[in-house]
C-alpha cells in the first residue's frame, strides 16, 4: 500500500484548506496514510474506531459510499494533528463523519497539545467543515477543556479495569452473578473465534437476533462485513463466542482494542439458548481477560436509548460516561 493521501484532494474541496478563525491553525491538507497511523499510535486517548483500519473496513464494505477523508492539521508553533474523518455519500448529499458507524471520533496527535489547540480543533470541526457528524470520544481528556456547540446527549457504560478483580466482580448485581453461575452449570464455554466457520456461526446467531429484535434493530449489516473482519486478521479486533457443551454457538461479541481501551462493538445471542444466560458468562470471561491483558477501560458502548440494554450493563457494575454527539448541518 502506498503512503498517499488518505483523504480527498483539496482541489475538489477547497474549503477544507481554510485555516481556523483563531489563527492557531495555519494549514489543513489531506493526511497521508503514514500520518494517520502515526497520530493514532501516538495518541494515548485514541480508540480503535479512530484507526485507519476501521475506516478502510467500512469503505470496502460500503463499496466507497463511505470513504476515508482524514485531514492533517498544522498549528502555528509546528504541532500537528490528524482528523480521522470519513466522507459519507448518499442521495441526500455528503456528510463528514468523525468515525464510521456512529463510533468515537475526534482529533489525534503524537504532539503534546494544549487547551488552545483543542479549542481551535473544536472550532474547525464545527464551523469550517460543513456537514459533520461527530460522536465524541469520552476517553479524550482534551474535550474537558473545550466548549462544544449544541449537542445531543449520549452516554456509554464503562468498567475501570485498574481495580482488583474481586472489587470488579463484587460490584456486579446478585442477578448478574446468578446468571453467570447458571451458564456455567449449563455447560456454556467461552473461547475466541478462529475460523471462517466460527464467524459464519456467529452471523447465524446475529440473524436470529435480528428476527427477534424486529423494528427495534437500528443498525443492520450483512455477512460481507463479518467476512471482511475475519480475513482482516487484525490484532486489534476479536470475536468471542459462548458455546454449548456440544459446540453450538449460543452468543458472541466483537471486541475492538487500542491503547488502554477495549470496547464491545457488536453482539448477538440465540433466542432458544437465552435461558442458559450465555451473554453473562461471555462478558464475565471477556472482562476478566481484558483486565489480565493490561487494558484500563472496558467499554460497553452506548446503549441506543434502550433501557433493557442499559440495565444489563449496569448489572456488571458499569458506570455511565457522557459522550455527547455533535451534528452540524446534514
Amino acid at each position: 500500500m502506498t503512503d498517499g493521501p488518505a483523504g480527498r484532494s483539496m482541489t475538489q474541496d477547497p474549503h477544507l484548506a481554510t485555516p481556523g478563525s483563531s489563527g492557531l491553525i495555519t494549514s489543513v491538507r489531506p493526511a497521508t496514510l503514514r500520518e494517520w497511523d502515526e497520530a493514532w499510535d501516538g495518541y494515548a486517548a485514541a480508540t480503535y474506531f479512530q484507526s485507519r483500519e476501521w475506516a478502510e473496513v467500512w469503505s470496502a464494505y460500503t463499496q466507497g459510499r463511505l470513504r476515508p477523508a482524514a485531514l492533517h492539521v498544522t498549528f502555528a508553533c509546528g504541532e500537528t494533528a490528524v482528523l480521522p474523518l470519513s466522507l459519507r455519500s448518499s442521495d441526500d448529499g455528503q456528510i463528514l463523519v468523525s468515525s464510521p458507524a456512529g463510533t468515537y471520533g475526534g482529533w489525534m496527535s503524537a504532539d503534546l497539545l494544549r487547551p488552545e489547540h483543542s479549542a481551535a480543533m473544536t472550532d474547525y470541526m464545527t464551523a469550517k467543515l460543513g456537514n459533520v457528524y461527530w460522536q465524541t470520544n469520552p476517553f479524550d481528556p482534551s474535550l474537558a477543556v473545550v466548549s462544544l456547540p449544541s449537542t445531543s446527549p449520549n452516554e456509554t457504560h464503562v468498567i475501570d479495569l485498574t481495580q482488583e478483580w474481586e472489587t470488579i466482580h463484587d460490584a456486579w448485581s446478585s442477578s448478574c452473578r446468578r446468571a453467570e453461575r447458571k451458564a456455567q452449570r449449563a455447560g456454556i464455554r467461552v473461547r475466541e473465534a478462529a475460523s471462517e466457520e466460527d464467524w459464519r456461526d456467529y452471523y447465524a446467531v446475529y440473524e436470529d437476533s435480528l428476527r427477534r429484535w424486529g423494528d427495534r434493530a437500528r443498525f443492520r449489516t450483512d455477512w460481507r462485513l463479518f467476512e471482511q473482519l475475519h480475513y482482516l486478521r487484525s490484532a486489534n479486533l476479536r470475536l468471542w463466542l459462548a458455546t454449548t457443551s456440544e459446540g453450538r454457538v449460543a452468543a458472541g461479541a466483537v471486541m475492538c482494542y487500542a491503547g488502554v481501551h477495549a470496547v464491545y462493538w457488536h453482539g448477538a445471542a440465540m433466542e432458544s439458548l437465552l435461558p442458559h444466560r450465555p451473554m453473562n458468562l461471555l462478558f464475565s470471561v471477556i472482562i476478566r481477560e481484558t483486565r489480565k491483558a493490561g487494558f484500563q477501560w472496558f467499554d460497553f458502548n452506548p446503549s441506543g436509548g434502550i433501557d433493557g440494554v442499559r440495565r444489563f450493563k449496569e448489572g456488571f457494575g458499569a458506570t455511565p460516561l457522557d459522550c455527547p454527539i455533535v451534528s452540524v448541518g446534514g
